[in-house]
This record gives structure tokens, sequence and C-alpha cells, in this order.
């Protein structure tokens, strides 16, 4: 199944990410009543994360901590959404999932690495590019990829490819060239 792409604004990822649960509340970085920062796209990513965060445990039972190893965990519930999505295909929620499954991944990418969030890719059209040392990564893609294909498409294997000494080696040889 190809992933239909769509241009990604900041007010859509909010909305996105609150319709499955994974915003409560808009960010609010200053909260003194007559000042407004206008959250970054970062922050509204980092809100969405958050709110896996807060799913993962109220229905998985899994506690994530924005560590590598959590990344594995984020795996293993995409596996059992393969499951419901084999069961349900045309649901529309698999997008919305795999959002804020991606959007946790990424995070913890960007907090390990560093990096910053766009909201399209402007070669593949991709949405949601994590942009960091390592050049650019598409973990919302990946985690939809999951969603949709199971085990074979492993968010797990994606990730410890891209943050492998090996990888960043090529990276910085390419770079440097």
């Amino acid at each position: 199944m190809r992933i239909r792409t769509v241009e990604v604004t900041a007010l859509a990822v909010g909305l996105l990410l609150a319709g499955c649960g994974h915003r409560e509340k808009a960010t609010v970085v200053n909260t003194a009543p007559h000042v407004f920062k206008e959250p970054t796209f970062d922050d509204i990513v980092a809100d969405g994360a958050d709110g896996s965060v807060q799913t993962a445990k109220s229905d998985y039972g899994i506690t994530l901590d924005y560590q590598p190893a959590s990344v594995k965990k984020v795996d293993d519930i995409l596996t059992k959404l393969h499951g419901q999505y084999v069961k349900d295909p045309k649901n529309h929620r698999w997008g919305l999932e795999g959002m804020g499954w991606g959007a946790y991944v990424g995070e913890v990418i960007r907090r390990q690495y560093g990096g910053h969030w766009g909201k399209q890719d402007p070669s593949t059209g991709n949405p949601m590019p994590l942009v960091w040392h390592n050049g650019t990564s598409f973990p919302v893609t990946w985690s939809i990829n999951q969603i949709i294909n199971g085990k074979s498409a492993s968010i797990w294997h994606q990730y410890q490819e891209i943050t492998s000494p090996e990888y960043t080696r090529v990276v910085d040889a390419v770079k440097k060239a």
C-alpha cells in the first residue's frame, strides 16, 4: 500500500494528534496572562510524542522514557496495531496512530542527537521529516509502514540502522566529500 503524501501544517498536526488522543491541550510556552508565544512545529510534535507516552501507559501498560531502548517497545506496539490493521485496513485511524508513534520515535532521536522537525520533505513529499546530523529521517513514515506491513518493516531496525556508528561514519564521509 502506498502512503499518500499531504502537506502537513502545524495546525493539521495538532488536530491530528488531538484526534487520536495524543494531545490534550495546546502548547503554551509562556503562561503569563498577557504573553503568548506561538508554539513551534517542534513543540507541537513533542506534545504529540508526550501523548504517545501517555497512551503507551494507559492502553498498553508500557512505560516510555525517551531512551533508545524504548523504541523497541514502540516496535512491539506497532506490531500489535498491525494485527488490528489487518482486520480493518480502511480505518482512518492508522495514519493518526502512525503519526503519534512516529513522533515519539523521532523525539527519541531528536533528544539524543539534536535536530528539528519539518512539515514535509521537499524531495520525497513524505510528511514530518526529522532533520538531524545523520541527514533526514522519516519516523512517521516508518511507523505507518510497520502498521501496514508488520514486523518486516520494523521501526526498531530502522532506528538501529540510522543511529549505528557505521551509518554515522558513512554519512560523515559523504558530508566531507
